[in-house]
C-alpha cells in the first residue's frame, strides 16, 4: 500500500501574489493561506505557504489579490537547504496543482467594476500544462469576516 499525499484547503490570500520565473522561464507563484483553525469564530489562524507552477501561477496571479477567498487543492512538499550561517534549514509547504477562486466576482483595485452575475465563470490553463482551472464561484464576500 503506498502513502496518500494530498492536501485540501479553503481559506484567504494573506498577501497579494509574488510571481517570479526561473532561470529556465518557468513561473512560480508564491501565496500564503490563511485557514481557521478548530474552535469557530475567534479560532487561532494557521498561515500555509502555497506554491504555484506554470501557467496556472500566471492565471492566478493575474486573478487573486490580498484577501481572496480560494480553495486549493494538492500535496505537502518539504524543501530543504542550508542557512548563510551554514545551518540545515527546512520548510513544508503545499505544491497547489488547483487553485479556484471562491469570489463572486474577481477582486480588483478599481471599486467602479461591476459584479459579475450570478453563475460561475472559470479561466481554463493551456491545454497540456496540467494546470488547474482559476474560476469564479457564488457566494458573498464580507470584508470583515476573516474566512
Amino acid at each position: 500500500m503506498s502513502d496518500l499525499n494530498v492536501v485540501c484547503l479553503t481559506g484567504r490570500l494573506g498577501r497579494d501574489p509574488e510571481l517570479t520565473y526561473t532561470p529556465s522561464g518557468k513561473a512560480v507563484l508564491n501565496l500564503d493561506l490563511a485557514v481557521a483553525g478548530s474552535g469557530g469564530e475567534g479560532a487561532e489562524v494557521h498561515w500555509v505557504p502555497l506554491v504555484v507552477w506554470a501557467r496556472q501561477a500566471e492565471n492566478a496571479a493575474s486573478h487573486l489579490t490580498k484577501g481572496s477567498r480560494i480553495a486549493v487543492e494538492g500535496r505537502l512538499q518539504v524543501r530543504k537547504w542550508q542557512g548563510e550561517d551554514g545551518k540545515a534549514r527546512s520548510k513544508m509547504e503545499v505544491v497547489a496543482e488547483r487553485v479556484t477562486s471562491m469570489e463572486s466576482r474577481p477582486r480588483t483595485m478599481d471599486p467602479a467594476t461591476p459584479a459579475r452575475a450570478e453563475g460561475s465563470e472559470e479561466v481554463a490553463p493551456e491545454a497540456g500544462t496540467g494546470g488547474a482551472l482559476v474560476g469564479y464561484a457564488t457566494g458573498t464576500y464580507d470584508p470583515k469576516v476573516p474566512f
